[in-house]
Formats: C-alpha cells, structure tokens, sequence
C-alpha cells in the first residue's frame, strides 16, 4: 500500500489549500459508489488541520478504501472540477489487472482455428482439490474401478477439498488458534489434469478482483518451462516477464513482499542444470534468482504457489519448506455434468449426451479428467451441429482414450522419440496387466528403463503413503483403462509373437476376467479411425492382428455363450473393431444373444444394435430383466424383425 499512498499523496499536493478541503468534504459522497468503508467526519477534520494535509488525507484514503482509493481519487477530482489532475493519476496496478484480463479472458481450445477463441469462464468447471495424501488402498480401489461405481467412490473427496480461495488461509482449528497462514503452498496432479487451468483461473479472478483482493497487492505467474536457471538472472527481469509496464514502479513493488505471491506453474519442467554437481553448476543454482525465490534467500515474506506433477514433489520437498500440501483429483460427476452443459451450451443436449457417457463405463471413469471432457464434448457436439444423433457420432472407447494419450504427447510431453516412449510405458502397462499390478515401484520402472522424472511421467501419478515406520512411493497410470490400452498396444505391436496368442487363451478363462478389456482394446486397435489418430506412429499392422483376432472369434463366442457379461464384453470388441465383415461372419457363429438379467445402459443397446445389424437373421435376443429405459428399448426396436425369437 506504500506506493498508493505515495502516488496519492503526490496527487493531492497539487490540490489548492480551498481545493483540498472541497475533495474532501465531497469523499462522503462518493464512497457508495464503490462499496468502500466510511471514513469518519472527525477523522477527515483532523487531517485538515494538520501540517501534512494532503499526506494524511492519502493515509485515511488508502487505510479504508485499500486498492479502491485510487478509483474514489479518480471521482472525487472529477466531482471538483481538477479533471486536469486524472491524468497525473497512473494506476500501474490496475493497468497490470488490465493486461491480465486482456489476456486470459478468452482462450484457444486444443482444435481452435486461427483468431478462434472461447470465453474462458464460460468454459471454467471447478475442479476438486484435497488437502492431504491418499492413502494406498483407497487409491487402489479408486484405479480400478469403473463406471458408476468409480463415480461413487470420487464423491469421498469432497469430505477433505479446500476451495482455491482458502490456500492461503488458516482452515485447521489449530492452524486458526496460531493464526498461521501458509506461505508456501503445493498444488500437485499428473498431466492433463487442469494444473495450469487453474492457475488461469486464480490470474483472471486476481486481476478481476474475485479472488486474493485483499491478500495479494501483486500476483505474478511464472511458467517454469520458460524460465532459466543461471547465476546472471534477476528479480527484476523475472517480474518483467510478467509485464513491461511494472518497470516505473517495480522498486516499490519489491518494497512490500508480503503483499506479494509468486506462481511456479509446472515445476516438474524447471530447467535446473543438468550434467554432475560440478562448481560451475553448484554457483549457477546457488546465484539463481529462482531458486533463492524458491529457498526464500530472497524475499522471504512473499507468498508461494507452485504446481507440479507428483513426480517431482521430491525435489521440491528437498528445495522448499511447504506450508500446504493440495492435490487436483478432477472432476467430480456433479462437476462432470456442469462440464458437459457449459460445453454444449444447449442443456437439453448436454444432458442427453451425459447420460449416454453414464452408461459407459470406461468413458465415465476417465471423465475426472478434464482433457477427456473436452474430448467427448467436441466428438458429440460435432454430430450435433450436422443435425445428426448423438449417438451416431460416438465415437469407441479406444479412439477416446487414443485421442487423449495423443493429446498428453502433443501437449505435455517434450520426447523426441516417442515411439520408443509409447514402447517402454506399454511393456510396463503388459507387465502389470500380466502381474496383475495396478501400482509399481522405481525398480518396477527401472526394469523397463522408464525415467520417472522424465517425459515418461506423463502417463502416471506418484503416490506417497506411509507403513509402519516408512514412508514409501508408489507409481500408477490416472486409471486401469489407460494402463489396459497401454497393455492392448504392446499386444499389438507384438502380434506376430505367441505372446498375442497367450492372451486371447488366457482371456477364454473367466477367472482372467479383466483381460477381456485388454482383448476389447485390441480390436479397437485394428480399427481405421484408430489408425489415423496414431497414425504418428506404426507401431502395428492391423492385417496380421485381424487375422488373429479373426480365428479367436468362434472361440471366444462357444466359451462366453452363457455368460452374459462376457458375451456382452464380445460384442463390444466387434464394436470396437467396426469392421462390418468381420462382424458379420461373428454374427453367423453368435445366433443367439442371451443377456437376461444383465443391466444394459443405452451404450450397452448401440453396441447390440450394431452387431446385429451387421447379422442376416439373430435365431434368438434374450435381454428379459435388463432394467431397459423407453428409450432404449427405441433403440433396440429396429432390429428386432431380424430376430425370430425375442424375450
């Protein structure tokens, strides 16, 4: 507040001494106008009678209006007649905010088109934040369950969230009865989980005076990955980077730390020196003006907020003392729900297409990922604007999961090699499929050369839990589904091997029940559409594994028969494979689909549908007891003349 005082002061002295008096008699008048405390009557009469005037009129004004003082100057000069003097009043902060604004209220998304842009809080959906680690077999449970039930299972979160506004707030008892506000706090969550989505929310409600208004006089936002570290930096040039136009003012900013937050955005891609602990690059880590930031050599009473993946919050833990530890967990499904509404922007049509992705039990589990949101919403918001069904333009599971994988590489992995990348994780995902592993230890990733701090963290999350006397890390993909595509797309690339083989026998025994979705993948593999998103990387040949898959068939459809589940699990790998020829020879040895007392969702209704559409005649459908809705049963009853038997 010292350099609004200054400025005010500076301002006033060019006030007459009957001047003075009119300004500020006239103040009472124009606090309404901006919500701002009363300054008492005899309060202002003293100022008028001291030696100082104009320097004590500035300290009332700036100690019960706080950063509205400068608007109430503004008007009050106006109401007497010193419209001359505005121009001397320069509002660096609020020039700051501007740019701020100017340029984070709207956004490109990830297909936006040249000049393209979305209004970023119409797109904003809040994301959950916890404020404590997870412990080990809650997160387990949570990985491998799916659909409703992994719905289910995220709501525990909200018991232990903290809402952005309380980060730098005392939120325990303890901490209120110490008065202790954190200074350094720790938002964590793997890639494409909205991180850096909600540091822009943070920047834009700063600058918009929703959030931090009191708190923070100045919020700077650093993005790691442009920063250097070298002993020639400066705080000056840091801050610069966040506006040119701090320059005029940039000592005084500096004059007043505690008024000040610092955002690290994605720390995990901080340059640090690379190489051995040499003397060269001890003294550019020891001179670097971000890490004496980040050690508080420097600045010590300004606030941190730094966000990393969890990969990385080791070294930050060795660097920095954090006061508060906070994890992005996603979407809920009530925030799922507000996701797709705000996207469509037509409720009755987001609403129909959420309650489609809630019969679909991958798709739903991942959609606690923001990045997949936005992938289902634009699939099934393109159909739309063509005047076609939503549930035409659904796409399979394994081009939603694909477009998402694809999205993380373009977006947030660095590798120049990512095909020998793509190799190594899914020989990790193989292996745990095969081990039946949902988490993995670093000697699990040493034995497949995966470099946990590296780009490979992508595609996983690091959990930290303690044991008895240990505190221990463990590392998992952000669901099994990820992990089963992982797996299906090693199987794919090694379908010449016994090893394919070994999977499709291994998946004909029911006790291996999870690898069906493994097999479901790669059939959707093969599949052209899902050729053309990877097409990046030849990683298999969809000729050699159709033939594979093709002499499984009749296989599969004598073990799964009876088995409703698994017979359902069957027609989703036609589904996936879209290729109506193969289906069709499929559909000759199936003549009979027997699914009573197994609930289907209106996804479960599209994959039957299409397989039997590819059928000349169905000797038998069974789906009595399958919970079906009015609609659903509309969308089974064209293809029922192809069934002579219906129950």
């Amino acid at each position: 507040m010292e350099s609004l005082r200054s400025h005010t002061t500076d301002v006033l002295m060019e006030l007459k001494e009957d001047e003075l008096k009119r300004f500020w008699k006239k103040l009472d008048s124009v606090e309404p106008k901006h919500h701002c405390k009363h300054i008492p009557l005899g309060k202002l009469e003293q100022a008028d009678n001291s030696v100082d005037t104009a320097g004590e009129l500035a300290h009332l004004m700036t100690g019960y209006y706080g950063e509205k003082a400068i608007d109430v100057l503004l008007d009050t000069l106006d109401e007497i007649g010193r419209k001359d003097l505005k121009n001397k009043v320069k509002d660096y902060n609020s020039q700051y905010r501007d740019e701020i604004k100017h340029k984070l209220e709207k956004i490109r998304e990830y297909n936006s088109l040249p000049g393209e842009r979305v209004d970023f809080n119409a797109r904003y959906t809040k994301l959950t934040l916890i404020k404590k680690h997870q412990q080990r077999d809650d997160k387990e449970k949570e990985l491998k369950e799916k659909g409703k039930k992994h719905t289910i299972l995220m709501e525990k979160h909200r018991n232990m969230s903290i809402d952005v506004e309380n980060l730098f707030s005392p939120v325990d008892e303890k901490e209120e009865e110490r008065k202790k506000e954190p200074k350094t706090v720790v938002i964590q969550g793997p890639a494409g989980i909205g991180k850096s989505f909600t540091v822009h929310k943070i920047m834009l409600d700063w600058a918009c005076g929703k959030l931090f208004h009191e708190r923070f006089q100045y919020v700077f936002h650093l993005r790691c990955r442009e920063l250097k570290i070298n002993k020639n930096d400066s705080l000056d040039d840091l801050i610069l980077t966040c506006s040119d136009s701090l320059k005029p003012v940039l000592q005084e900013i500096l004059c007043e730390p505690e008024n000040l937050l610092f955002i690290f955005d994605g720390f995990d891609e901080l340059k640090l020196p690379s190489g051995k602990a040499d003397d060269r690059n001890q003294e550019e880590m020891a001179s670097s003006t971000v890490i004496k930031l980040l050690n508080r050599n420097i600045m010590s009473r300004a606030s941190l907020l730094i966000t990393t993946r969890p990969t990385a919050l080791q070294a930050i833990d060795e660097m920095v003392k954090i006061d508060r530890y906070s994890e992005i967990v996603g979407f809920l499904e009530d925030e799922i729900r507000e996701y797709f509404i705000k996207s469509f922007q037509d409720q009755d049509k987001a609403l129909s297409a959420f309650n489609i992705i809630k019969g679909n039990n991958v798709v739903l589990s991942m959609c606690f990922v923001p990045l997949v949101c936005w992938i289902v919403c634009s699939i099934m918001k393109k159909g739309t604007e063509c005047g076609d069904d939503l549930m035409k333009n659904m796409k399979t599971d394994s081009q939603v999961l694909l477009h998402f994988i694809n999205k993380l590489l373009e977006h947030h992995c660095s590798t120049s090699e990512k095909t020998a990348f793509i190799e190594k994780v899914s020989r990790l995902a193989f292996a745990g499929i095969k081990e039946e592993k949902l988490v993995f230890t670093d000697k699990d990733l040493s034995r497949f050369s995966i470099n946990s701090s590296g780009s490979e963290s992508t595609f996983f999350s690091k959990l930290f839990y303690k044991t008895d006397i240990d505190a221990k890390t463990v590392y998992h993909f952000l669901h099994l589904s990820v992990q089963e595509l992982f797996a299906a797309m090693y199987f794919a690339s090694h379908s010449s091997s016994g090893e394919i083989a070994e999977l499709l026998n291994d998946c004909l025994d029911t006790n291996n029940g999870n690898l069906i979705h493994v097999v479901r993948f790669v059939f959707g593999l093969t599949n052209v559409k899902s050729k053309e998103i990877f097409e990046e990387f030849q990683m298999w040949s969809s000729a050699e594994l159709k033939t594979c898959l093709q002499s499984w068939i009749p296989k599969a459809v004598e073990c799964y028969r009876v088995k409703s589940p698994f017979l359902l699990q069957l027609l989703y790998c036609l589904y996936e494979m879209q290729e109506p020829q193969l289906a069709a020879h499929a559909m000759t040895i199936l003549s009979q689909i027997t699914l009573r007392g197994c609930p289907l969702s209106s996804i479960d209704c599209a994959v039957i549908k299409y397989c039997i559409e590819q059928s000349s005649v169905v000797k038998e459908i069974d789906v009595y007891n399958c919970h079906l809705t009015e609609d659903e049963v509309k969308m089974l009853w064209g293809i029922l003349p192809k069934c002579q038997s219906v129950r």
